[in-house]
């Protein structure tokens, strides 16, 4: 497995205790096994304890390193009593560190860095042509249309909260061909290079204060051919982007499931986080950023292309969602028509 670090945070914090856990015996099943699959991530079954003392460990290192209880106590000065939703499980007296964007090593552009300058055939770095622009805009294009026909039959028949999102997407199914032609322009420059393919927060290790990235295997979904083909950069970082979105869908779920009647606030210091969670990473990336084929140098230009791959990863979320989880709609659903209303908000501006 490669120990490719993303961040290093500065200073490392006291370091906190391991779990003590009890006797657990993982159960590997053997059946169904796919080629070409990370089948223990699907088949390794943990003891209920360890996965519990391991959600515990997350939550402490989220609070040390994210400054959760930050965000939640940012509207008063003082806590209001009653529920204490990630401080009561933090480490005491632990101050989280607030390392500014100077601080971050955002790893993951050297590793591009690395990539565009492999020599052997198959790793070696190609120029973006047109025929690329074209293939990927007309696949898109595609997925796009799957979706907008496979929502509208099933609409009735979806959650009734999902259905007003349906129908916002609706109403720019006539105007996406034409944005999307003009997020790429044929004579876009750049390069396609090898690059992770599934690249999101599920897939790093945290050890200590450095993050690690792992599976390098790509989307599990693809053939292999597809694995290997090499694009920009922008989709790894696309990838990030999404998943920093989707988490925090998933916490505000998680902490409503348990019947908290501070919707709002949760949402909007959530909505916060994932606001300064992306500007630190891309800002961190783009100062960490040697090659300009990789990440154009004009804002206008690398904006571009990273929505471009932001919508084609929505599209397929909210496809897959379709597939497998039509009530889990309304998280990808949500981030897509957030990325086009950003996109048109640039537009006016």
């Amino acid at each position: 497995m490669p120990r490719i670090p993303i961040f290093r945070l500065g200073r490392s914090p006291e370091a906190a205790l391991p779990p003590n856990l009890g006797t657990y015996t993982p159960k590997l099943v053997l059946e169904d096994l796919q080629l070409g699959v990370d089948n223990l991530r699907h088949d390794v079954h943990l003891s209920p304890r360890f996965v519990e003392q391991a959600r515990l460990q997350i939550a402490r290192l989220i609070v040390r390193h994210g400054d959760m209880e930050g965000l939640l106590a940012a509207e008063t000065a003082e806590r209001p009593a009653g529920t204490q939703f990630i401080g009561s499980r933090s480490v005491p007296n632990a101050q989280p560190p607030k390392p500014g964007v100077s601080e971050l090593r955002p790893l993951l552009a050297e590793l591009h860095v690395a990539l565009a300058a492999a020599r052997p055939a198959d790793l070696a770095p190609e120029p973006i042509g047109a025929a690329h622009v074209k293939r990927w805009t007309s696949d898109l294009k595609a997925r796009a249309e799957r979706v907008f026909e496979r929502l509208a039959d099933r609409r009735d028949g979806l959650k009734e909260g999902d259905r007003p999102l349906i129908d916002q997407l609706a109403a720019v199914r006539a105007t996406l061909p034409d944005h999307l032609n003009a997020l790429l322009p044929s004579d876009i420059v750049g390069l396609n290079i090898r690059h992770h393919g599934d690249f999101r927060l599920g897939q790093t290790l945290i050890v200590k204060d450095d993050i690690f990235i792992i599976d390098f295997d790509g989307d599990p979904r693809l053939p292999l051919a597809d694995k290997r083909r090499k694009l920009p950069a922008a989709r790894d970082v696309a990838g990030l982007v999404r998943s920093i979105d989707l988490s925090v869908n998933a916490a505000l779920n998680r902490a409503l499931s348990g019947g908290s009647d501070e919707q709002g606030r949760l949402t909007a210091a959530l909505d916060e986080w994932r606001e300064r969670a992306t500007v630190a990473f891309l800002t961190a990336y783009r100062e960490a950023m040697t090659d300009p084929r990789l990440w154009p140098k004009q804002a206008h230009s690398a904006e571009s292309m990273l929505r471009f791959f932001l919508l084609d990863q929505a599209f397929d979320e909210v496809e897959y969602e379709l597939s497998h989880r039509p009530e889990g709609l309304n998280a990808p659903l949500t981030g897509l028509l957030r990325i086009l209303s950003s996109a048109e908000s640039e537009a006016h501006a």
